[in-house]
């Protein structure tokens, strides 16, 4: 990752600062993460929550989630505090309540759809931590802090769950719906990672966990995530379905022939290579 100065968070005053990167491509890192929970609310879709993902049923806590965004694209100085309240009582459901499984006329339990419950769970948080970071205050800062080790414990306990029921090499032509799940699951263990990358870089000016976000697999076809329904996947040009572990992933594109870049592989990308490294080997952004 670019090296980066530590910054100073507090003020002659003692007044929180913000969160900012010392270089253009950390800013830009930091720009996708913050505009995360505005793209739900107002798209509908985030980088790691697609579109279509809740298409059949929208759990109660990406309901919830879309509407604590919404308050967020209209938060000023009266509103903040309810906001930041709603949070807390939403983080403490998420936390404390059971995790609803949901079975078949025979009783028999879906995994596929255990999985995405637990998904819009860890989403939804991943959600409210970005909300508390950016527009939040010391307290925010501190609790993000406390909650990084359960935040990510349970992303990487979702991960290994979708390993095991789903597979690494589903190909999004033989069930895109289940590639979709698996995608968007590998996409939020991602995500998650690399904001409290970010957040320790900006902390402690060294990113902590990179050990771990260096192993995360990563999908080859990204082209999969641009479309909306199983039977447009076949017109994408989708290349047999390979996961690799991140930092494998961005050795790789050093000397890929591609000439497109997809958001989510720019947003992988420019944290390793910077935003330079991208211009200069000239790719057509999608």
């Amino acid at each position: 990752m670019p090296a980066l100065s530590l910054p100073n968070f507090m003020g002659g005053i003692g007044e929180l600062q913000r969160i900012e990167g010392s270089t253009d491509s950390w800013q830009w890192v930091i720009g996708e993460l913050k505009r995360c929970p505005r793209d739900l609310a107002m798209n509908g879709e985030t980088l790691f929550l697609h579109s279509q993902l809740y298409r059949e049923v929208m759990p109660a806590v990406i309901r919830t989630a879309m509407g604590i965004c919404a308050m967020y694209c209209i938060q000023n100085a009266n509103n903040r505090d309810t906001t930041l309240r709603m949070i807390d009582d939403a983080v403490l459901e998420l936390i404390n309540s059971p995790s609803p499984m949901m079975t078949d006329a025979s009783g028999e339990i879906h995994p596929e759809s255990g999985l995405l419950d637990e998904l819009a769970r860890l989403q939804a948080f991943a959600l409210y931590q970005m909300i508390r970071m950016f527009s939040g205050g010391i307290e925010q800062r501190v609790t993000i802090d406390l909650q990084r080790g359960l935040l990510t414990t349970r992303a990487l306990q979702l991960l290994r769950r979708s390993r095991i029921v789903l597979g690494d090499n589903l190909s999004p032509i033989q069930n895109w719906n289940a590639w979709i799940v698996a995608e968007s699951i590998r996409r939020t263990v991602l995500v998650i990672y690399m904001f409290y990358g970010m957040y320790s870089m900006a902390m402690h000016g060294v990113c902590v966990d990179f050990a771990t976000l260096a192993k995360l697999p990563v999908s080859t076809s990204p082209a999969s995530w641009q479309v909306q329904d199983a039977r447009a996947v076949f017109g994408a040009g989708t290349e047999t379905e390979r996961t690799l572990p991140y930092e494998d992933y961005t050795q790789e594109w050093m000397v890929s022939t591609q000439k497109t870049l997809h958001p989510f592989e720019k947003f992988l990308i420019v944290p390793c290579k910077g935003l330079e490294g991208v211009r200069a080997f000239g790719f057509e952004e999608v």
